[in-house]
């Protein structure tokens, strides 16, 4: 029980990193092409 919500909660931990880092990859890669544009 106790393992199993252990490895749970590091799986949502690493799900919302992930999630994190594409979101700021995005918003600079955009932000990179705006430069770039101007």
């Amino acid at each position: 029980m106790v393992s199993t919500h252990v490895i749970s909660t590091k799986h949502s931990y690493d799900f919302t990193i992930k999630t994190v880092v594409l979101m700021y990859t995005k918003v600079a890669y955009l932000y990179i092409q705006l430069i770039n544009y101007n």
